[in-house]
């Protein structure tokens, strides 16, 4: 039986903490993905709430755009689908007509 010596010892947990290391920054930078989607996806959502057409349909356009992201988890896309579709009645986007401001 081989016993492993100490440089080998010290290179494989120096591999091991630099593997974690990597594993741990991929999360991070999906979770900020994640966290930065949202941020526009409330600004959008706020935006369709506004009693200005034009600024409706900003948030509408938003929305769809949004909702084209293919890095963005399905459940996250299932929640922002109702709130578009209240929009657009199911429609696309580009056939909402927004009411002129009186």
């Amino acid at each position: 039986m081989q016993h492993l010596t100490g440089l080998e010892v010290t290179v494989g947990a120096a591999a091991l903490t630099f593997a974690a290391a990597m594993l741990t920054l991929r999360q991070k930078a999906a979770n900020d993905r994640r966290d930065a989607w949202w941020k526009r996806a409330q600004w959008a959502i706020n935006k369709s709430f506004s009693d200005v057409a034009d600024e409706r349909e900003v948030g509408v356009n938003a929305m769809d755009v949004l909702m084209e992201d293919s890095g963005v988890p399905g459940k996250d896309l299932d929640v922002l689908r109702p709130a578009l579709e209240r929009f657009t009645g199911g429609m696309d986007s580009s056939a909402v007509q927004g009411e002129d401001e009186e």
